[in-house]
């Protein structure tokens, strides 16, 4: 899948994603990312490695995979903490991940033994809890958790459609900022949400998070911020000197007031009014 995007005028980063249980299965796909990354980029996007989660790769395959990406030095993305699913399976190796998941997909023998750990502590002996590590979701977390995180120097990105339409509870927005752990926007996919558009999750995330987050933190995690959790902070996120010229323009039928201008452009309706992606100061978006 990944050819598709050689000749795209994208750019950003490319995480390759894996998973499974088995060790000699996991072995030979990691096998097959480690050539992949040796390209280092497909056509504009750098190259990341992305284990789904704690639950859909063993704990042995998750090692070797953030053994891979250290060695290589690409960073990793991982679903983190999304579902009380995913912590009753990490704690006890019971619900809904081992008694309906497993079998589904053929795994019916492989569930391990309970971990005893909540999914953050998990990923630590994973030796996943490092600053080029970016979890998405981020949702099923304590004080103990958000510490962990912060000290690892990782980024959140959170995803409030996607866990608004799962049901899977809501992030604790206030622990993560009154520990500084760096917080993103992200949309996760299209199987829990109805686009990908950022303008339509900051929207969102202005009404699900209550107050909790102002329009400018709203603007910075879905710019500088994501630029800085997906490491390519030097190239794009903000409009500086030496910067690239990467931004988009709207156009809307009216503009309020400057002092008003954050709160416009944290509220419904802006995807519609993108006229132009401008990557390396290119105008690259074919609307129709």
């Amino acid at each position: 899948a990944r050819y598709a995007y050689r000749t795209m005028p994208l750019k950003g980063r490319l995480y390759l994603e894996t998973l499974g249980r088995d060790p000699a299965i996991g072995r030979k796909v990691l096998s097959g990312i480690g050539d992949i990354l040796k390209e280092q980029r497909c056509g504009l996007l750098s190259l990341g490695i992305a284990p789904h989660s704690p639950y859909s790769a063993s704990g042995e395959y998750l090692e070797e995979i953030y053994d891979l990406a250290r060695r290589r030095k690409v960073p990793t993305t991982l679903h983190l903490g999304e579902s009380r699913d995913e912590v009753d399976f990490l704690m006890d190796s019971t619900g809904p991940v081992a008694d309906q998941l497993f079998p589904f997909v053929g795994w019916h023998n492989m569930v391990p033994p309970p971990a005893r750990r909540s999914p953050v502590a998990y990923a630590r002996d994973r030796k996943a809890l490092v600053p080029s590590s970016l979890f998405a979701h981020g949702v099923q977390v304590d004080q103990r958790d958000v510490e962990m995180l912060k000290q690892s120097g990782a980024a959140v990105a959170l995803c409030p459609r996607s866990n608004a339409r799962l049901g899977v509870g809501k992030a604790p927005v206030a622990l993560y900022r009154e520990a500084g752990v760096p917080l993103a926007l992200g949309t996760d996919s299209l199987a829990s949400n109805d686009s990908l558009s950022v303008w339509d999750e900051i929207a969102f995330a202005r009404q699900w998070f209550e107050g909790e987050l102002s329009p400018a933190e709203l603007l910075a995690m879905a710019t500088v911020n994501g630029a800085r959790a997906l490491g390519l902070e030097a190239e794009m996120g903000t409009l500086a000197e030496g910067m690239g010229c990467n931004f988009q323009l709207l156009r809307p039928p009216t503009l309020p007031p400057l002092g008003e201008l954050e709160e416009f452009l944290c509220s419904p309706g802006r995807t519609a009014e993108v006229e132009g992606l401008f990557l390396d100061a290119w105008d690259v978006l074919q609307k129709a």
